[in-house]
């Protein structure tokens, strides 16, 4: 009897354990409870969208967006192939996706998702949680945008909105620098877990939450100078 207990109290240890993951993992495939909800929702609206994007693709490159039914899609200036974009960038194009309310980065690589990527965001997060989601000197918040879907050659994750949020490359150089300084003890222990492009590219800054946010992370030798970008 004392086995048979022990036993249950296992599976049920395995069991909270699994309903207390925010995401689920397989492979190169990576989805949230939250999206997984909603896609259920929405039935047929995740098809949808992927359809309407893939249908698209070319309008994109040029700069120009969509409307169909519910759907918003509009590329985000500065971030597609046809626009000025940093040597070592991988990206085909990137998309701001409205859709009953709700709002979301939708990013399309030139190569499918690696099994590396999908755990370099997990990496990521269990880093900045080591330092207890601030900056070294406690003066900044540190977020990373963890995805809300990893599947093919696209990445989805929440569209970071905000009155005074900016891309830390286009703020003022001194700003820059600060950010830099105060997040390079993260970031060293990012590139020993060989986690790349951590840039000013890849990061925003809510000035009035005091938070940086990280995201487009990756596995790899890092293809971007952050010297290039500072």
């Amino acid at each position: 009897m004392n086995l048979l207990g022990s036993r249950k109290k296992f599976f049920a240890r395995r069991l909270a354990a699994a309903r207390s993951q925010k995401y689920r993992v397989r492979g190169r495939f990576l989805v949230s409870k939250r999206f997984k909800k909603m896609a259920r929702a929405n039935k047929g609206a995740l098809r949808q969208a992927f359809e309407l994007i893939k249908a698209n693709e070319e309008s994109f490159e040029r700069g120009n967006g969509v409307r169909l039914g519910e759907f918003a899609v509009t590329p985000i200036k500065g971030a597609n192939s046809g626009k000025k974009t940093p040597p070592g960038t991988n990206n085909k194009y990137t998309l701001k996706v409205t859709f009953r309310g709700k709002t979301f980065f939708v990013k399309k690589s030139r190569d499918r998702i690696r099994k590396e990527d999908v755990g370099a965001y997990i990496k990521a997060q269990q880093i900045v949680d080591s330092f207890r989601g601030k900056t070294a000197t406690g003066k900044y918040r540190v977020k990373v945008v963890m995805p809300e879907l990893m599947a093919g050659e696209f990445v989805v994750t929440k569209f970071i909105e905000g009155e005074r949020i900016a891309q830390v490359s286009e703020l003022q150089r001194e700003k820059r620098l600060e950010i830099r300084d105060e997040l390079r003890a993260i970031e060293n222990e990012m590139r020993k877990k060989d986690l790349c492009d951590i840039n000013p590219v890849n990061q925003f800054f809510d000035e009035k939450t005091k938070t940086i946010y990280l995201f487009d992370i990756t596995s790899g030798d890092n293809k971007i100078s952050s010297s290039e970008i500072y």
